[in-house]
């Protein structure tokens, strides 16, 4: 027990609910959040959403399409950052602009990039396959090796890029 003004004595318990909160709007306690505190998270929570709006990128990114078994195409970030996933591995790194695909290989073009915010390298052109039967992955390869180990694994020349995207070529 304490004392305070009001009472000689004075459970310390119910002395501390009596003290107002030093809010600027004058409001007193509710269970330990101020109003002040709930506007301001508020405020905040509207900025975060609107920049998430305008940004361009939905919640499950810029671009996502599924390949095959477990494989897909997935931008998180800007069209730029398109990559091949499977599950949560990135299998061919941004930034892919064509894919072919069928049940057993996924075929990929990339252009190399550094990493978010650099720019791809357009000028340069990596040649990737996935043989999606046991996740082996061929790559970075040239067009001429491309070309070899595509005969070599005996992948069908009906299989063709069947997505291409223009703006990232």
């Amino acid at each position: 027990m304490r004392r305070n003004k009001r009472s000689p004595r004075v459970p310390e318990h119910t002395a501390a609910r009596e003290k107002p909160s030093a809010c600027a709007v004058g409001c007193w306690r509710d269970k330990g959040f101020r109003v002040r505190g709930r506007v301001t998270a508020l405020i905040t929570l509207t900025g975060l959403l609107a920049a998430y709006a305008i940004s361009g990128c939905g919640h499950y990114g810029c671009y996502l399409e599924h390949l095959t078994g477990h494989y897909d195409l997935f931008a998180p970030l800007d069209m730029e950052s398109m990559a091949i996933w499977r599950e949560s591995l990135g299998r061919v790194p941004a930034s892919v602009f064509a894919v072919g695909w069928d049940d057993q290989f996924i075929l990929a073009k990339q252009h190399p990039r550094a990493g978010y915010p650099a720019p791809a390298e357009r000028n340069v052109t990596h040649w990737y396959i996935i043989r999606v039967t046991n996740d082996e992955v061929f790559g970075p390869l040239t067009e001429s090796e491309f070309a070899a180990k595509r005969a070599e694994l005996g992948v069908p020349d009906s299989l063709a890029f069947a997505r291409v995207f223009k703006e990232l070529e």
